[in-house]
């Protein structure tokens, strides 16, 4: 095979690895990609965002941002803004694992806002709806063809399956729990996972942390996305005081015992 001919197809290949790379993972394959969606129900327009990390990498991901309104994103964000009402708009970050039936295997990680927390069988609906509303999305904007893509969708399919977020603002209309809220305003965020295979437990809620305080998701309606993971506030300077006297005194006492 002559250099020309090499090239050629090594091209061929590689757009195809690109294309193959570039659409959203759903959580039937076990790691979703992470996606913000936008949604106005009375305008009937949904906007999603593939956020570039998926349910095995967000946790250790770090504080992050994302400017909708540049790049890859700008398309989809600037459709929405045109139809959308941005007062009655909402936005909400989720991804997905449907693998498995043992405690700790399926999960999701989403931002929340109120309520208790779902039942495994919610939970697994849950995620196969937000299976179908990623597949839908996958086939428009420029989802199909460029790595962390977006897309937006006045009713059509992709917009129908948007219901996975439920019209009241809850995943799929179950339970109690609110995942979505309006823009310019922030959510702590949380991972549900499987508690075992009784599909009428409850599964497991954790609130991602650090040690000092919780991570919270913000989205601006000047189309900033936020993720700050809160950092281990400065000691003031009465607090060091006191730690050195309180050290200072245990070394006193500790003599004193070794002298008599």
């Amino acid at each position: 095979m002559n250099f020309k001919m090499k090239a050629a197809v090594a091209a061929i290949a590689l757009t195809a690895s690109m294309s193959a790379n570039a659409a959203m993972t759903n959580a039937a394959s076990g790691d979703s990609s992470l996606i913000l969606t936008l949604l106005d129900n009375t305008n009937n327009i949904s906007a999603t965002f593939d956020l570039g990390l998926s349910y095995s990498t967000f946790g250790a991901a770090g504080s992050q941002s994302w400017n909708l309104s540049a790049g890859n994103y700008a398309e989809a964000w600037n459709s929405f803004l045109t139809v959308a009402s941005v007062p009655g708009s909402t936005w909400g970050v989720y991804a997905g694992d449907n693998l498995g039936s043992g405690a700790g295997s399926r999960g999701m990680i989403v931002t929340y806002a109120s309520g208790a927390t779902l039942t495994q069988s919610q939970l697994a609906t849950g995620m196969g709806n937000f299976d179908g509303y990623i597949n839908a999305n996958n086939l428009i904007g420029n989802q199909p063809s460029v790595a962390d893509g977006s897309s937006s969708a006045i009713t059509g399919a992709a917009f129908a399956e948007s219901a996975a977020y439920g019209t009241a603002k809850k995943i799929n209309n179950q339970g109690t729990l609110v995942v979505m809220k309006n823009f310019d305003q922030a959510m702590d965020v949380v991972k549900l996972q499987y508690v075992g295979t009784n599909q009428l437990a409850n599964a497991s809620m954790t609130t991602f942390s650090n040690q000092y305080g919780n991570s919270k998701f913000s989205l601006s309606s000047n189309g900033v996305l936020d993720y700050t993971v809160a950092a281990a506030p400065v000691p003031e300077a009465d607090t060091w005081a006191m730690l050195l006297a309180g050290l200072g005194l245990m070394g006193f006492i500790a003599r004193r015992r070794t002298n008599a």
